[in-house]
């Protein structure tokens, strides 16, 4: 007998405790082995993914698994509704290999579930989320034209079957692509609008407010840095309590706001506050790109040892956690630049471009090494 909707919930609050541990217990225990809760995993696992990026992966990689189990389980009489589940599940897998920057990993996922959409002859309504996906994937990999076709094809789908809540998704992602291809204003008008629909999902008014705030930050208008820093606290409520990687990029981005203010010790506090969750959640070319901007402060105001100790514990921070030899060999310049007191702009500023770069583009290795690939 399916298990209701009040026991799957508990089933997931009783084993959320000990994820991503335990991740293993869905595919060991019968228990777990229901359509209802393979749901309610689902959409844990994408907000799993959303806040800790590696944890998510990790429990991520088994969903396609517990979806088969049930498939089996159910037999043929189901077998649309868990195709449509395998879709997600497919779909998360690659999302979290591209949070933690393992892109061609996250394509091989997305043209598994589009195959799958394709020979199933699922709803077209499965291929929206898979393309939104695919256009997040190609701005990570500066392919904008690429990203703004898929979000094309998604916006279509959703207009076709009156889907007033992918709409709003679909135009969220194009303002964030505009962002991400330097098309500020195009990203502030679209943005904007997405942001004056009061039916947004959470996390659709999360990403329309804080791409909205970086779009308005990169314009460079002194005049609309409070608007930004308005919209970052927004973004930073929506969030809720929990450190997150993605709040750890909020105060990132604050800081840069607070400093351009002229706020300079605030901003100092906010890009800490960012280093310790990139720290805590192992984002390492976040964590060493926002010891990047602090070393420019602790440069500007003289603090050379301060500077020193946080060279030395990012650059060996980097090196136990990736095989980035560019990124490693730029940063070592700026360890060394640090300690002989050397460091001027235009090395910073190299650095933090090859880093950047890299991030882009990189595999975090030790991430993949911790999880097996």
């Amino acid at each position: 007998m399916p298990h209701t909707p009040d026991h799957a919930r508990r089933l997931l609050r009783e084993l959320e405790a000990h994820l991503p541990e335990a991740a293993n217990r869905v595919l060991e225990r019968e228990r777990y082995h229901d359509p209802g809760f393979c749901d309610r995993f689902l959409a844990y696992t994408e907000e799993l993914i959303f806040r800790q990026p590696t944890a998510g992966l990790r429990v991520a990689r088994l969903t396609p698994r517990l979806v088969h189990i049930i498939t089996v389980n159910e037999g043929a009489s189901q077998r649309q509704d868990n195709m449509a589940r395998l879709v997600k599940a497919l779909g998360l897998v690659g999302a979290g290999y591209r949070a933690v920057g393992a892109l061609a990993e996250a394509e091989q996922e997305y043209r598994t579930a589009l195959r799958i959409c394709e020979r199933e002859r699922l709803s077209p309504l499965h291929r929206i989320d898979l393309y939104l996906r695919w256009a997040t994937l190609r701005n990570r990999q500066q392919r904008f034209g690429q990203a703004l076709r898929f979000i094309d094809e998604a916006t279509v789908i959703s207009e076709a079957e009156s889907d007033e809540n992918w709409l709003a998704v679909a135009l969220a992602t194009r303002g964030v692509t505009y962002g991400a291809a330097g098309r500020l204003r195009e990203a502030v008008a679209t943005l904007s609008k997405v942001l004056a629909n009061r039916r947004l999902t959470p996390q659709v008014e999360l990403s329309a407010t804080t791409n909205l705030a970086r779009a308005i930050l990169e314009l460079d208008d002194p005049e609309r840095l409070d608007e930004a820093l308005i919209h970052l606290r927004n973004a930073r409520r929506l969030l809720g309590p929990r450190q997150s990687v993605q709040k750890s990029r909020l105060y990132w981005i604050e800081g840069t706001a607070c400093i351009r203010r002229g706020r300079t010790d605030d901003g100092e506090r906010r890009y800490r506050k960012a280093l310790a969750g990139f720290r805590k959640f192992c984002a390492v070319y976040e964590h060493a790109l926002v010891a990047l901007d602090i070393s420019a402060l602790l440069r500007f105001a003289g603090r050379w040892s301060e500077l020193e100790g946080l060279a030395a514990e990012t650059f060996a921070r980097f090196q136990d956690m990736s095989e980035d030899a560019e990124a490693l060999a730029a940063l070592r310049l700026w360890l060394e630049a640090s300690r002989e007191r050397e460091l001027n702009e235009a090395l910073l500023s190299n650095v933090k471009a090859t880093l950047e770069q890299r991030s882009r583009c990189n595999t975090p290795s030790g991430v993949a090494r911790r999880l097996g690939s």
